[in-house]
């Protein structure tokens, strides 16, 4: 069964909204306008009982591991473009698993993906944006495709612009081990129950 990540949490109603994922994502260190300051992130991680990803588009390695240390995450989500030698430095001083950024949209995703496949713990792939990331539009799910074929050993974690009206075809088509969605589950910059519901429903109606 695919694995579901919420992303973007910012309080308790969201973490009550949410109870029903896998994965919860809190945003630090981040030009989004969902990023935490660090205390508060920290709190809201502590009365979570799905685990807890550590999001941020820092390019600081540095700071990326004194986040981790700090947070105590079970997942750091580096939505940055990261080169592979500054990956493995995060990988080795992390106690937790490390995702890592593919921008889909490109043209050297396959590339990218190959080079840091032996680093990462998941590789997420998310369409290309001035950020590399954290759109909310949909990208070539074929592309995404490709790359789940040519490293089938690597779990993939399909992100951008998914909803609950598209994830179920996002997941037939791509096949990932877990879908995420942030604003897709959103009305007016805040998390809805609803939308949430739903979209934790339909993708795990979806038979392998």
């Amino acid at each position: 069964m695919t694995k579901v990540k919420i992303c973007g949490m910012m309080g308790p109603d969201d973490l009550q909204a949410a109870k029903g994922a896998d994965y919860l994502g809190f945003v630090v260190e981040s030009e989004s306008f969902r990023s935490l300051p660090v205390t508060k992130a920290r709190s809201l991680m502590s009365s979570c009982s799905s685990k807890k990803v550590a999001v941020t588009s820092s390019q600081d390695v540095e700071m990326v591991i004194s986040l981790a240390d700090r947070l105590e995450p079970d997942v750091v989500q580096v939505h940055s473009p990261l080169s592979a030698p500054q990956l493995k430095l995060l990988a080795e001083e992390c106690s937790c698993e490390v995702w890592g950024l593919v921008p889909i949209g490109m043209g050297e995703e396959l590339d990218r993906a190959l080079g840091v496949i032996n680093i990462l713990d998941a590789l997420i792939l998310d369409t290309r944006g001035i950020e590399l990331g954290g759109t909310g539009r949909i990208h070539d799910w074929s592309i995404s495709r490709t790359i789940r074929e040519a490293i089938p050993s690597t779990p993939i974690i399909l992100a951008g612009g998914l909803s609950p009206q598209n994830v179920a075809d996002a997941i037939r088509s791509v096949r990932p081990y877990a879908v995420d969605v942030s604003s897709g589950v959103e009305r007016d910059r805040k998390k809805d129950p609803e939308l949430i519901a739903r979209f934790i429903k339909n993708a795990r109606e979806v038979t392998p």
